[in-house]
């Protein structure tokens, strides 16, 4: 509750000294809307414990050559915090290790010092046990247990045996009713 009121007030406060800085030219259009649209953020990389996440903000999204602070935050009490400088056209490019332990999610925020512009970003992890990527390899897929293999295939094999045994006998049943129909006749049915 905390962070929000605080964002709040710095997108606030940057919102209402935007057109003054706009009007001056000193500063990147970041600096005006106070905030970093999502649109500008890519998030790449391994989303896994002990993956490297790579969080790119678009040329224009923090004044150019302004120092940016990066606070990670994450599960587990986990904190970080950088202090970068933006390209001359205004770009970040974060580079951030997932811890060995992590869970969970991380979130990347990223405030321009002169600008006020405020960058986020959220990593979602997979976890490692969970059959996800890691090191670029394809994730497991299908069934893994022998056994429950060997019991599938066997009720698949008994079911068609039923359905096959099935067909055959109402076919039986069928000829043996049409071949005493034409030897007998008609039949009427009984009033008993």
């Amino acid at each position: 509750m905390f962070k929000k009121v605080v964002l709040s007030v710095v997108v606030g406060a940057a919102a209402l000294a935007g057109p003054i800085v706009a009007a001056s030219g000193d500063v990147a259009q970041a600096a005006v809307t106070g905030y970093v649209p999502g649109t500008s953020v890519t998030v790449s990389g391994e989303r896994v414990p002990g993956g490297l996440i790579v969080i790119e903000f678009s040329p224009g999204s923090f004044a150019p050559g302004e120092v940016v602070v990066v606070s990670v935050t994450g599960s587990g009490g986990y904190t970080h915090t950088e202090r970068l400088v933006a390209g001359a056209d205004g770009a970040l490019r974060y580079e951030f290790r997932v811890p060995a332990d992590g869970v969970g999610s991380y979130d990347i925020v990223a405030t321009g010092v002169s600008s006020g512009s405020i960058g986020t970003a959220r990593v979602d992890l997979v976890p490692a046990d969970a059959g996800g990527p890691t090191s670029g390899a394809l994730p497991a897929t299908g069934l893994r247990d022998p056994l429950l293999v060997a019991w599938v295939g066997g009720g698949a094999t008994v079911l068609a045996g039923a359905m096959v045994g099935t067909s055959v006998l109402r076919r039986r049943q069928s000829a043996r009713r049409y071949v005493s129909r034409s030897i007998d006749g008609p039949r009427w049915p009984s009033l008993q």
